[in-house]
């Protein structure tokens, strides 16, 4: 499936980059069947406003698969590490490194920090794992550092 009328969407809408990775190999077996993670990324200063910006992205993302009944799981951003939720303790789990490096959106700096060829390391992430077969970006293996 082309991805690309959601990519449309979400860069529409504000994100700065998006992209699109098999994640299957950095999965636990619970979540196994979720094997493509749509990494977003946008440019701002991280804070309470950026977080909800963020997770507005993932609620488009969510509305999109819905509707055509694909299963999902929103890994929502670092900084956002609601107490009491389920969601929080799978942090640990997936990193929204892997999305982004899977979808080839960057690289794994020296500094443990994405680094983007455009950005750099100033961006701020958020991911959502599907099921739906889409066709997928090309990922960046190695650091380039």
């Amino acid at each position: 499936m082309n991805p690309d009328s959601l990519k449309d969407l979400l860069l529409s809408s504000g994100a700065t980059l998006t992209g699109i990775g098999d994640v299957t190999e950095a999965l636990s077996g619970d979540i196994r069947h979720l094997t493509r993670g749509i990494a977003i990324a946008v440019r701002k200063d991280l804070n309470r406003d950026t977080v909800e910006f963020l997770l507005g992205l993932q609620g488009l993302i969510e509305a999109w698969l819905r509707k055509r009944n694909y299963r999902f799981l929103s890994i929502p951003p670092d900084s956002d590490r609601r107490n009491g939720k389920f969601i929080s303790r799978l942090y640990e789990f997936f990193s929204h490194k892997t999305a982004a490096t899977c979808a080839g959106l960057g690289w794994i700096g020296k500094n443990g920090l994405i680094i983007n060829s455009r950005y750099g390391p100033k961006l701020s992430w958020a991911t959502v794992l599907t099921d739906t077969p889409f066709m997928t970006d090309r990922p960046i293996t190695r650091s380039l550092c």
